[in-house]
């Protein structure tokens, strides 16, 4: 899927550091995410701001590298 945006890492470079209430609301996307992945039985590995994608406010997950969880 083609997300119109920025990353989180090209951000950072660019305004600098993010406020509180921003780093909240970013950060509290970016757990509902990595939940979702682990519920669905995938383990995620390797989040790094570039893999990060803004836009319009929401937050997505992309590059993240992925591991099944074993069960047993």
């Amino acid at each position: 899927e083609y997300v119109e945006g920025t990353t989180l890492e090209k951000l950072l470079h660019d305004q600098g550091a993010m406020s509180e209430a921003e780093t909240r609301r970013v950060g509290g996307q970016v757990l509902e995410g990595l939940i979702a992945l682990v519920d669905s039985g995938l383990m995620p590995r390797g989040i790094q701001p570039s893999g990060v994608l803004m836009s319009g406010g929401t937050v997505r997950l992309a590059g993240v590298g992925l591991g099944r969880v074993n069960s047993g």
